[in-house]
């Protein structure tokens, strides 16, 4: 299965949502309760790392819109996505080999 992350500013998510069919909405809705927090970011998360950075307030306002426009592109942060599908790939890994364990564990007491 293949995942994308992607950056969307949360009040065109919100505008997208409004006119989507209701089930839709729904599965939308059940995804993001889902989701797990780290791996997500929001345009203001970059326009916060930015501001951090030196010589952002020289940029007019025209450049910082482009620059943040720039740096929503998902595919800037393929590499990072890639790391994360393998972390959970890892994650998952180690927690079916733990539960088969407790579980031979537990059939070898009863035997």
């Amino acid at each position: 299965m293949s995942q994308q992350v992607m950056a969307l500013s949360h009040h065109i998510f919100i505008r997208l949502l409004d006119h989507a069919p209701e089930e839709l909405r729904r599965q939308a809705k059940e995804n993001v309760r889902r989701a797990i927090p780290a791996f997500c970011f929001t345009e203001d998360d970059i326009r916060r790392k930015l501001v951090q950075e030196e010589g952002w307030d020289d940029l007019s306002d025209d450049e910082q819109r482009e620059a943040v426009e720039m740096l929503m592109d998902a595919s800037r942060y393929e590499p990072a996505g890639a790391a994360a599908n393998q972390t959970i790939a890892e994650a998952a890994a180690n927690y079916l080999a733990d539960v088969l364990i407790e579980k031979t564990e537990r059939d070898a007491v009863r035997e």
